[in-house]
């Protein structure tokens, strides 16, 4: 693989005009990685840049901070493995404030990928190791609280974009701050029971079965072997699967 390595991406020129060329990733440092894109997700935050051109450092920008790839090239030593699938974190800590040194989490110049350096609207993409934290990824109460923090984030993004697109109409004479009334609580509230009153009723009538525990009571799958002339398995041989009682005659 010759450096620097040309890749199919899409460009974001000055003039916020959008193509489809090639552009050159150097080598991976020895604390990145270069990374194979499957997927890229479109996020809000994209298509403002879209309009503004605002955050971009490295231009023509490559953006996408929501990707999917799998591992090409990892430098030794690394955790990460050649073929692996990963996700990246779009976070890029500044590295030099006071903030950085105790948690890289708590930068206050943190930026993101597609807007310091290319980002996954391309083939390929070299991401620092740092947006790949194997510790983090194998902890079940870190992805718990990283799953809430998620959800909680997609809630308010659309809260975002409703309510002060609402307030801010194309006159400013229209301008107003949303505040909800017990009216707009008593609807809220009032879905949820209507949502959960349906819900309830449904599972009462047609009980939720896990599969997990419906393939624990069905017999094992009989394979049919060459030279047998009957195509029918003999159930009555098999064990209970309900009480594990075994076949009548030899025991197991």
């Amino acid at each position: 693989m010759g450096w620097p390595l040309t890749v199919d991406a899409t460009l974001l020129d000055r003039d916020l005009t959008m193509t489809v060329g090639k552009r050159q990733l150097p080598e991976p440092a020895a604390d990145e990685a270069l990374v194979a894109v499957e997927w890229a997700g479109l996020c809000g935050s994209d298509l403002h840049v879209l309009r503004t051109g605002a955050w971009v450092v490295d231009w023509p920008a490559t953006l996408g901070h929501e990707l999917y790839g799998r591992v090409v090239q990892a430098p030794p030593g690394s955790p990460l493995v050649v073929g692996s699938p990963v996700v990246a974190d779009s976070r890029v800590p500044c590295g030099r404030c006071d903030a950085c040194r105790i948690d890289p989490n708590r930068c206050p110049n943190i930026q993101f990928v597609g807007e310091v350096f290319p980002g996954g609207f391309a083939s390929h993409c070299v991401l620092p190791l740092s947006l790949f934290s194997q510790k983090l990824r194998r902890n079940t109460t870190w992805l718990w609280m990283l799953s809430l923090t998620i959800n909680l984030g997609m809630w308010f993004e659309r809260f975002v974009i409703v309510v002060p697109s609402l307030s801010h109409e194309f006159e400013p004479w229209q301008w107003g701050t949303y505040a909800p009334t017990w009216v707009d609580y008593s609807i809220l509230l009032g879905s949820f029971g209507w949502f959960f009153m349906w819900f309830l009723l449904f599972i009462k009538q047609l009980p939720v079965m896990a599969i997990t525990e419906i393939k624990e009571v069905l017999p094992p799958r009989m394979r049919q072997t060459h030279g047998t002339r009957s195509h029918h398995p003999d159930f009555a041989a098999l064990p209970n699967p309900v009480h594990n009682e075994p076949p009548e005659g030899d025991a197991f």
